[in-house]
């Protein structure tokens, strides 16, 4: 029972260290912005046509990463907004909830879903329902990428961060995924919207994050 006891402490210690570290510390410092022109991520996707919108916003406030902004539209007039944040750093690797309430949505429900793929594994991913302050209803889906299996938190997302760079010495690449549908013909509709564009996209973000990352001084990486 003892010996329980210290595995158990031993266990509990080892999680308090790396949640420390996860939450207080850089494992990369880059000095620069992680290039990324987000080629593997399809502009078609079955009837959906994508439009890439105006990033700069969301770089100015994630320094060191690649930020790719994107509205897709289908033939029956439904539109959806994806964003994805690439790069090394894992403190520009955020929680959307923080960029919902910074953006005027109040989150309404949640829950964790299975997400399957097109290939690969099914992994976690968070569906949360949002309404902004005038009335509109949103569904979003969220999930962050590695080359290690994806997460639906960024706990969990950071503390796997943390302990393949322990182990190999190096940080791979991670990305935020997230995807975001108005509800203008039923919430199911909208979740339905949200998986489907997930399942097409999971599999090039992976591809993506599985290579290695490049960086470029900071006026270069602005287009300076």
């Amino acid at each position: 029972m003892r010996s329980l006891q210290r595995n158990t402490f031993g266990v509990a210690a080892v999680s308090v260290v790396f949640a420390v570290l996860t939450f207080f510390v850089r494992p990369a410092m880059i000095f620069g912005r992680v290039v990324e022109k987000f080629d593997d991520v399809p502009r078609a996707i079955g009837e959906w046509i994508g439009r890439d919108a105006d990033s700069r916003q969301s770089a100015r406030l994630l320094p060191n990463s690649a930020v790719l902004v994107r509205d897709y539209y289908n033939g029956s007039g439904r539109q959806a907004n994806l964003l994805i944040v690439y790069g090394l750093d894992i403190a520009d690797i955020h929680d959307p909830q923080y960029c919902f309430e910074g953006e005027g949505w109040k989150v309404i429900a949640g829950q964790t879903v299975k997400l399957q793929p097109a290939s690969g594994p099914a992994h976690p991913a968070r569906m949360t329902l949002l309404q902004r302050s005038g009335g509109g209803y949103t569904v979003g889906i969220h999930w962050y990428a590695s080359p290690n299996g994806s997460k639906d938190t960024l706990a969990a997302q950071r503390l796997d961060i943390w302990k393949n760079a322990l182990l190999s010495r190096r940080v791979h690449p991670s990305a935020l995924v997230r995807i975001l549908v108005p509800v203008t013909e039923g919430q199911n509709t909208a979740e339905l919207d949200a998986l489907s564009l997930a399942f097409y996209l999971d599999e090039p973000v992976v591809r993506m994050v599985s290579r290695s990352a490049n960086a470029a001084p900071a006026d270069m990486a602005d287009g300076r």
